[in-house]
């Protein structure tokens, strides 16, 4: 490429715009500043400079964003950086570029809270990995928990302090199983989002640390087959203690379901209007733990008490604000306000899901053949005769719920409970 301007005179503004091809190049003193005129036929000014014996060029800007005279402002602010810092301008730059570069991904991770973690862990791993019931409960883990409290945080940002605080407090309510659920899925949501690069390499888990400090004070964060069977003098004393406890009205509702029925406090919660019908006297459950469309049989009591409850515009039976259905983790959290308070059953520890447990061991001492009073508590039957055995014991299991229920109506004291708690 031959230089345009061969008698050496200074770039002028109309030189500049006329050039068609090739390149020119400025005298002292803005020696080094060229204008050249690309293939594309844009034009682009640089500045050509030695630097170690080395040929190099920076480029300074595009013609004609930059005129002739910002180009050779821009050419002395690259000379005094080379001849007076004694500073590469072509490696400056990098440095700029890359220290640039650095800013903004820090401002990312700034922005990358905690619940866009959860969530890019929970539709990209859990959402596939899992089966529907699933990523679903998964969801609700992070969600009413690790999301609700730090949520709003720079994911990290968050220390190992914060994590343990907001998985005590989930232990500290009596919830210790689900403490652990949070920790297992909020530790494996950071392991997922470090994995993709979306921190530091130097970036620890803060709920590596978390954990630990659970397994050094020895708190159990895992679940223990349950021995709690309430006997019939507890049984009495709660049925006369929950329609005045500090319990909600759909919270009542919940427990007193299960009792009568023996069903999940989780299905409990769900229970839609639509799903009854008094005149077979069934509650269809359509979705299970297990996964088995089942229907649960309604004593006469369980019919009464769902009768003597105001239906209102929620499609759900038992609910709480908004007409939403009451959420198991409010039970157990009300459990806890009660037992800090002074307010709560005046019997041995016991659980929502103790009720369950309970329903079946009286059934047994009823005399109930254990086949049906598995089939009342939805169990699934195991092995071959899971698989040939399909057999439902629906009126079996109707006949058995009302010989409870007639003998929950036997116990002490426990005259009327059924319509005062459709009532309180």
């Amino acid at each position: 490429m031959a230089e345009n301007n061969t008698n050496r005179k200074p770039l002028s503004a109309l030189a500049v715009k006329n050039v068609k091809s090739g390149f020119l190049s400025d005298t002292p003193p803005n020696g080094g500043l060229r204008i050249i005129v690309n293939k594309s036929g844009s034009k682009s000014w640089t500045y050509r400079y030695r630097m170690d014996s080395k040929l190099k060029q920076i480029k300074l800007g595009n013609y004609p964003s930059v005129d002739l005279k910002e180009a050779r402002m821009l050419l002395a602010e690259k000379k005094k950086l080379r001849t007076v810092e004694n500073k590469d301008p072509l490696e400056e730059r990098k440095k700029q570029r890359a220290q640039r570069k650095a800013e903004q991904e820090e401002k990312a991770k700034l922005a990358f809270t905690v619940e866009q973690m959860c969530e890019l862990y929970l539709t990209r791993h859990v959402e596939k990995k899992r089966t529907t019931k699933g990523a679903d409960e998964t969801r609700r883990t992070l969600n009413n928990d690790a999301v609700a409290v730090l949520g709003h945080l720079p994911a990290a940002d968050v220390t190992h302090r914060m994590a343990y605080n907001m998985i005590d407090a989930i232990v500290e309510r009596g919830a210790s199983v689900q403490a652990g659920n949070v920790l297992r899925e909020f530790l494996a949501a950071y392991n997922y989002s470090m994995g993709k690069g979306l921190f530091d390499d130097d970036f620890v888990n803060p709920c590596l640390q978390a954990k630990s400090n659970f397994k050094l004070q020895k708190v159990k964060l895992t679940n223990t087959r349950g021995k709690r069977v309430l006997n019939d003098g507890e049984l009495s004393t709660l049925l006369n203690w929950l329609p005045d406890s500090k319990f909600t009205k759909g919270q009542k509702g919940v427990l007193m379901m299960t009792l009568l029925t023996g069903c999940r406090t989780g299905e409990a919660c769900t229970l839609k209007w639509s799903s009854l019908d008094y005149d077979k006297g069934i509650w269809h459950l359509a979705e299970t733990k297990t996964g088995v469309e089942r229907s649960v049989q309604l004593s006469t009591q369980a019919i009464q008490f769902l009768k003597g409850i105001d239906k209102g515009s929620s499609e759900y039976v038992f609910t709480q604000r908004l007409g939403k259905p009451v959420e198991q983790k409010k039970i157990t959290e009300q459990m806890w306000r009660m037992r800090k308070d002074g307010t709560d059953l005046k019997i041995n520890r016991w659980t929502p899901h103790d009720l369950r447990r309970t329903v079946r061991t009286s059934l047994s001492k009823l005399k109930c053949p254990s086949d049906i009073a598995e089939a009342i508590l939805g169990h699934t039957k195991g092995g071959v005769q899971g698989v040939y055995d399909l057999y439902t014991y629906e009126a079996e299991c109707k006949e058995w719920l009302q010989v409870w229920c007639d003998y929950l109506d036997t116990l002490k004291a426990v005259k009327n409970v059924v319509p005062m708690l459709a009532l309180a």
